[in-house]
């Protein structure tokens, strides 16, 4: 690692940005690098986060205790509800998607709506086949029981030009890893072509972060890579008032690919580096 690491001032101006948070907080996930016995980590990253990512699975799973755990130490949840709407290759609106997400809202009746700062409806729809139909239809379920809680989605800047965003839908962003940062041509088009996309004007943008090292999934990153990328994503976000939140995949390490590490399973100073990021852009 070197010897300087970025560091950004954390000041009292109040918040820079409404969301900050990772993904893969309450996955089920056991970090294969760094394990521990709890697999929710939100004792970990509320300190420099007020959103973290929550994982469904089954449309009889009771989350009201694990929303009440976030709220317990003042973060909202961004609740992945892919898998009981659609599944498959390519990905389709399952048969049962209504019946799945009636069981679901029975069975977590008592949940807080206040707490919840997203539904995350699905992951990069389109570059895993999902018809715009399907789509559409999937957003109405969710929207239709919770119409006041933002539905959110992400897709790969592959395919930000083909795609089309539902009315309904709140919030959505782009991926794109192994990039240095929101600096390159490539990135800068393939985000105006993404923002081009919005079919409401209310709609806000999600800024999806690379954090840890992916190296089941690209090359290994080199430690230095961070100190690159954070200041880039702080300018970026700073200068664009259309996002709402920003992500980091990942937190524990496994989430997406087992030998994926997070976020907490690098070197302290770069942990250091996400924490001061995450309190600067909360205000904290």
């Amino acid at each position: 690692m070197p010897g300087n690491t970025w560091t950004v001032p954390v000041g009292s101006q109040g918040p820079r940005l409404t969301y900050y948070g990772y993904i893969g907080v309450d996955c089920g996930v056991s970090d294969p690098i760094n394990p521990r016995a709890n697999t929710n980590y939100i004792d970990e990253v509320y300190p420099y986060s007020n959103v973290a990512g929550m994982c469904v699975y089954t449309a009889t799973t009771n989350i009201v205790s694990r929303i009440a755990t976030f709220a317990s130490y003042g973060v909202a949840a961004v609740i992945n509800v892919q898998p009981l709407l659609f599944g498959g290759t390519p990905l389709a609106l399952l048969a049962g998607a209504s019946t799945n997400w009636s069981t679901f809202l029975s069975t977590n009746a008592g949940w807080n709506l206040s707490n919840i700062a997203a539904i995350y409806v699905v992951d990069e729809p389109y570059l895993n086949g999902l018809s715009t139909s399907d789509f559409q239809a999937g957003v109405n379920i969710v929207k239709s029981s919770l119409p006041t809680i933002p539905a959110m989605f992400i897709e790969s800047s592959a395919n930000v030009s083909t795609m089309t965003v539902p009315t309904n839908i709140d919030y959505f962003g782009m991926d794109d890893f192994y990039i240095y940062g929101p600096t390159s041509s490539t990135w800068l088009t393939n985000y105006s072509t993404m923002v081009s996309k919005k079919s409401s004007p209310q709609q806000r943008i999600v800024m999806s972060m690379e954090g840890g090292v992916p190296s089941g999934d690209y090359p290994p990153f080199p430690y230095s890579y961070f100190q690159t990328t954070l200041p880039a994503y702080q300018s970026f976000i700073l200068s664009h008032p259309e996002i709402v939140m920003a992500t980091v995949y990942i937190w524990p390490g496994g989430v997406g690919n087992a030998a994926n590490l997070g976020v907490r399973d690098c070197p302290q100073e770069i942990i250091n580096m996400y924490s001061a990021f995450g309190k600067f852009m909360l205000g904290r």
